[in-house]
C-alpha cells in the first residue's frame, strides 16, 4: 500500500493473513482498531503510531518498522502476539538495526501479548503510567519512568528467558 494508514473515528481495518509493505506508516488515533492477521507487515513512512484511544492487535505477525517511529501514546492498548515459527519466532516488533528513532510508550498506553520489541539501534522509554506485560525489549538504552510498569511473568506458551533487567554490552 503507497499511503498512510489511518482509520477514521472508530473504523476497523483488518489484514487478512498474509504479508504486506505499508510505505506511508500507519496510525490508530482515537478510537481506530487495526488487527493483523498472521504474517509480515513491512512499515516505512511514518512508522507505527498508537494514540488517544487507538487499539491494535497483532495476532502470529511481525510488523517489522523499515522508517518512522514506534510510538503507543495515550490510553490506547497494544496487543502483540509474535510469530510461533519461522525465523522471526518471538518477535513482534522489529525495527530497522539503522533505525536510531526512539521508541516510546507513554501516557497510560499498556503493551501486552507474548513477545519480543526488538530495536537494536533505539532507545526505549516507557513513560507515565504506561505498562508492559509479558514483553520483552531489545535496544541500545532502556529508561523508565514516572509510575511506568514493566511485568514479565511465564504463562501458557509464554517463555520469559530472564525475568530481570540487566545491561549488555
Amino acid at each position: 500500500y503507497n499511503c498512510e494508514l489511518d482509520p477514521v473515528g472508530s473504523r476497523s481495518i483488518i489484514f487478512a493473513p498474509g504479508n504486506y509493505h505499508i510505505t506511508g506508516g500507519i496510525v490508530a488515533n482515537g478510537g481506530g482498531n487495526i488487527t493483523f492477521g498472521a504474517g509480515e507487515y513491512t512499515i516505512g513512512g511514518s512508522g507505527l503510531m498508537v494514540t488517544g484511544g487507538g487499539r491494535i492487535t497483532v495476532n502470529n505477525a511481525l510488523l517489522y518498522i523499515e522508517a518512522g517511529e514506534l510510538e503507543l501514546t495515550g490510553t490506547g492498548l497494544t496487543r502483540l502476539f509474535a510469530p510461533t515459527s519461522g525465523p522471526y519466532t518471538g518477535i513482534s516488533i522489529f525495527q530497522s538495526r539503522t533505525n536510531a528513532t526512539q521508541m516510546d510508550i507513554k501516557g497510560t498506553s499498556l503493551t501486552a501479548g507474548a513477545g519480543a520489541i526488538y530495536g537494536k539501534a533505539a532507545k526505549v522509554s516507557l513513560v507515565g503510567n504506561s505498562g508492559s506485560a509479558n514483553m520483552q525489549f531489545v535496544s541500545d538504552t532502556f529508561s523508565m519512568s514516572g509510575a511506568a510498569t514493566l511485568e514479565l511473568t511465564g504463562g501458557a506458551n509464554i517463555v520469559i528467558f530472564q525475568s530481570n533487567l540487566r545491561l549488555v554490552e
